[in-house]
């Protein structure tokens, strides 16, 4: 698919998994472990500016990372807009070049070797960078002030949450961007380390070709599933649907307004 579809399916699956994040991050294991920051709607104080504050930086953190990650897996592309984007991305699309990884390639578009790349970035902040800081901003008036608790880099600091919804929601905007070019004929590795480990190059389609074959006895169907098409715009026209339905879904949930 193509960028602009890409970047309305990131908005659309950075939507949906906003009050889902919300909900397993209150929960009882993620809290005592640290896995991510409480973000659900009951830890917001509207009488606190600092929590309302903070609470947007974490959803806007949320959908841009989204946006981000629905457009990661195209750096394997060196003429893409995302592999050009910033610095970040054209280092990581060189090292793809001189590696060999090419475009919808084993790795790039694979998803479990996409979630294993954004695991071991999340494992890196959630663990390693707070073990690597212990000893360093831990008086107990970091909770009370405002701007070294921005600063803490200790398990808990809002500069660790914030990556750790960075890195979360960058993984689900690269899985709109698998779930994407699923909906296409071409397909994606659906475990692209098993693909390179047995030299494999089946792709998963969610409609496979030969659903669509029968159909070109009667009608022409070039156009069916097909990037940058007349369908591709049509698809993108309905996930703009969707988006309105999420944004809606959102406004409910941050007023209160049960939705699970």
């Amino acid at each position: 698919m193509m960028y602009p579809t890409h970047k309305k399916l990131g908005y659309a699956f950075g939507l949906a998994g906003i009050p889902i994040v919300s909900a397993i991050s209150t929960s009882e294991f993620a809290q005592n472990n640290n896995l991510l920051p409480a973000i659900g709607i009951d830890t917001l104080e509207l009488s606190n500016p600092f929590s309302i504050i903070y609470y947007a930086l974490i959803v806007c953190t949320a959908l841009w990372a989204s946006l981000y990650g629905a457009g990661f897996p195209d750096i394997d592309s060196p003429g893409s807009i995302p592999a050009n984007a910033n610095i970040i991305n054209k280092g990581l699309s060189y090292i793809y070049r001189i590696t060999g990884v090419h475009h919808r390639g084993k790795f790039s578009h694979g998803v479990d070797s996409l979630t294993i790349v954004f695991l071991i970035t999340y494992c890196f902040i959630t663990f390693l960078i707070p073990t690597a800081m212990t000893g360093l901003l831990t008086d107990d008036s970091l909770s009370n002030n405002m701007y070294l608790f921005m600063l803490n880099f200790g398990k808990g600091g809002a500069f660790i949450s914030l990556a750790q919804i960075f890195v979360i929601f960058s993984w689900i905007g690269a899985m709109s961007h698998m779930f994407g070019d699923m909906s296409t004929r071409e397909g994606v590795y659906l475990s692209g380390v098993a693909a390179l480990i047995a030299n494999n190059r089946t792709k998963v389609k969610i409609v496979p070709t030969f659903i669509i074959k029968p159909f070109g006895n009667f009608v022409d169907t070039s156009q069916w599933f097909s990037t940058d098409s007349n369908w591709e715009i049509s698809f993108r026209q309905a996930v703009n649907i969707v988006i309105y339905v999420l944004a809606g879904v959102n406004i409910l949930y941050f007023l209160g307004v049960s939705i699970f």
